[in-house]
């Protein structure tokens, strides 16, 4: 079975182990259906009913059990932005401790996911070594705001070794934290905005290709296995692709 990022791999097995004490550890195609409609009807959406039967897929595929599964048809969900305005409104709020104006810089100036953030050691330069999903390592970069925000943080604390984001109480911060933090600072930053470290992934790829990456580097730099899951942002950027045209087509 393909190993993902250690929360994902948590994520699966939860998923796995509730499929197999609802069906008593039985593994065929009824069972499975059965599952499905167990969970559409305790009125879980179609995508969370999917990311079940994909984790089960995953599982019986690795002990070599052939099972035919039908997932849901998803819409896939428009992307949630902020406007660099926003984005800056954001970053400007007096409210953000250091180390929290720290982790907003960070995440808009790479594009990490969240997992990737709390895992972040002690690092003071520009670039960052960053181990992703399948374990794959990746170099992403700070901007010259992100690395003197970081720096600000890093000294206040007295941090110079270790985890690079730490709690008060000198812990590792969770993923949890993070995202708690965002919902927080977005309520009192940018009422009615929603605010996530996946949002602020979206900005950090989607004004990159606003300002003329190519697509292959924006790829690279968040950690995509496919050019299509970049791709998506190509579809935010309509109107920024429908102004270069006018502009160089004559």
């Amino acid at each position: 079975m393909k190993m993902g990022s250690p929360l994902s791999v948590k994520t699966y097995m939860g998923c796995v182990r509730k499929f197999l004490e609802h069906s008593a550890g039985k593994t065929d195609r009824v069972d499975v259906d059965g599952y499905r409609r167990y969970l559409l009807n305790k009125g879980l959406d179609k995508k969370s009913i999917n990311l079940y039967l994909n984790a089960i897929k995953s599982y019986l595929t690795y002990c070599q059990v052939d099972c035919d599964i039908s997932f849901f048809k998803v819409r896939e969900r428009e992307i949630d932005i902020l406007s660099v305005e926003e984005v800056e409104k954001l970053l400007g709020c007096a409210k953000l401790s250091l180390r929290d104006r720290a982790i907003i810089n960070v995440l808009y100036s790479t594009g990490l996911r969240v997992a990737e953030l709390v895992s972040l050691n002690y690092n003071i330069g520009k670039s960052l070594s960053v181990i992703g999903k399948g374990g794959k390592i990746r170099v992403v970069f700070l901007s010259d705001r992100a690395k003197s925000a970081v720096g600000e943080y890093l000294t206040s604390a007295g941090i110079c070794g270790g985890a690079m984001f730490v709690k008060g109480s000198g812990k590792r911060i969770s993923v949890l934290d993070v995202q708690r933090m965002l919902k927080k600072a977005g309520s009192e930053c940018l009422p009615g905005k929603r605010v996530t470290p996946h949002v602020l992934r979206h900005c950090f790829a989607t004004q990159l290709l606003e300002n003329g990456a190519d697509i292959r580097s924006i790829q690279k730099m968040l950690g995509h296995s496919s050019i299509t899951t970049t791709a998506r942002y190509t579809h935010v950027s309509d109107k920024f692709l429908e102004e270069t045209f006018d502009r160089y087509h004559k």
